[in-house]
């Protein structure tokens, strides 16, 4: 196969791309009411100004993306001083503090008064809420994704690969107990979960080995941390169309994954059941495996 600059297929770029539609999704996450937030939905060009004030075409995209860097540094969600944020940018504290200022300001960020902490603001979730109306993979999707979570009563995810790391779309939590800290929007190494080798699996060798050459971190004494065992376990993830997380990412947890296969047979998605590794135990993992399967399927025959 050719090799591809992005790491989302042709297939998986359309799918994951928002368009409009006018029927919202039972059960995705509304956007906020407007009149609460008083902003409109969209960015607007004076939000956009605010960001990046006028200046020549190249400042202005360097400012965009340290922008962008700098909201990428509550994917934990932590909450951050400036000394901290421009620490890890490599940029200076008064660069780090104009800029969270304005991006406080159009509510991408919001802050903490008392500790001068910055955390994400409810802005950004305006937009989580439209990419989960507007997009189709979700609204395919979701409706098997309960019935999956209904059938086996764990917690089901449904995640993209994106740079060579899992983005969960979707969460639906299991009615019994799970320590499992995940959200929509949160990003994962793919090495290490069921539903990143699923998608790992699935794609190009050349996207693959740029996964590999960045490193892999073990987490657990379970960890697939040598390219050599992971190439392996890949091949091996191809031939059964399922993928097993065994205590890999966090002690304590499996999880069984499948791909959501598009053009070519390149994983455009993948889907898991997880739960703690007390339910989740050697047979039923096997008969979850079958179940994930099936829905994940049938979640690609509903977008061909």
């Amino acid at each position: 196969m050719t090799e591809r600059r992005h790491s989302l297929s042709s297939t998986a770029a359309r799918f994951l791309s928002a368009r409009t539609h006018p029927t919202p999704v039972q059960g995705a996450t509304p956007p906020l009411d407007n009149r609460a937030t008083g902003t409109n939905v969209g960015l607007k060009r004076s939000a956009l100004k605010a960001v990046v004030p006028s200046c020549g075409t190249g400042e202005a995209m360097g400012r965009i993306e340290d922008a962008v860097r700098l909201l990428d540094l509550f994917w934990e969600g932590e909450e951050l001083g400036v000394r901290e944020m421009a620490r890890r940018l490599a940029l200076s504290k008064s660069s780090v503090h104009r800029l969270a200022s304005e991006l406080e300001r159009v509510g991408f960020l919001s802050r903490d008064h008392d500790t001068g902490r910055y955390r994400l603001g409810l802005r950004l979730l305006q937009y989580g809420g439209l990419f989960q109306l507007n997009n189709d993979l979700i609204r395919e999707a979701l409706p098997l994704l309960r019935s999956l979570m209904r059938i086996t009563g764990e917690t089901v995810h449904l995640a993209a690969l994106e740079d060579g790391q899992v983005v969960y779309l979707v969460k639906l939590e299991s009615p019994n107990s799970i320590n499992m800290p995940s959200w929509v929007g949160w990003r994962n190494p793919a090495h290490c979960t069921a539903v990143g080798k699923a998608l790992l699996a699935y794609q190009e060798q050349a996207l693959i080995e740029r996964v590999l050459a960045r490193g892999l971190r073990r987490f657990t004494p379970n960890t697939i941390a040598d390219p050599e065992r992971l190439r392996a376990h890949l091949e091996q993830v191809r031939r059964e169309g399922v993928a097993f997380d065994q205590e890999e990412r966090r002690t304590g947890l499996r999880c069984v994954g499948a791909p959501v296969l598009g053009e070519g047979g390149i994983a455009i998605a993948s889907i898991s059941v997880a739960g703690p590794a007390s339910r989740l135990t050697p047979s039923r993992m096997a008969q979850l495996a079958l179940l994930v399967k099936e829905a994940a399927g049938a979640i690609a025959s509903r977008l061909s």
